[in-house]
């Protein structure tokens, strides 16, 4: 019997590896807006870091 399931499906569930979430983790608390808004600062920094 395993110890915990095998999962086939990442279609809704894919993991995220640790660099990954490392890396986003200012675009989640700290630079988020609307990277199509250009009127604001938090738009201009979201469109920014989706250029790089």
């Amino acid at each position: 019997m395993l110890s915990s399931p095998i999962l086939l499906d990442y279609q809704s569930s894919t993991p995220c590896h640790q660099e990954v979430v490392d890396a986003m983790k200012p675009y989640w608390n700290q630079i988020f807006g609307n990277p199509s808004s250009k009127s604001n600062l938090a738009g201009i920094s979201s469109s920014a870091a989706l250029q790089v």
